[in-house]
């Protein structure tokens, strides 16, 4: 074996406490939730503002669609966090 690759597999299946996986999904999972909020905010703002009915309806696709990506991720870290 090569000198210094005999703490490598140490390293690597160190995956970490039960907290640091909780705060890691925290702090990933907290910016991403409102950022998808925020993104639905927006557009749906912007649809209101629109006159012609394809804009619109392409406007609050893109706000459902961020409504059900925020609730997926919430979901997701949810059951990650229950469960591991």
């Amino acid at each position: 074996m090569a000198r210094g690759w005999s703490s490598l597999p140490a390293i690597l299946t160190r995956v970490g406490t039960g907290y640091d996986v909780v705060l890691f999904l925290h702090l990933v999972g907290a910016p991403l939730f409102v950022a998808g909020i925020a993104v639905a905010g927006v557009s749906f703002e912007a649809a209101r503002r629109r006159d012609r009915p394809a804009e619109i309806a392409s406007l609050l696709g893109i706000a459902r669609m961020a409504n059900y990506g925020s609730l997926a991720l919430v979901l997701v870290i949810l059951a990650l966090t229950v469960f591991k």
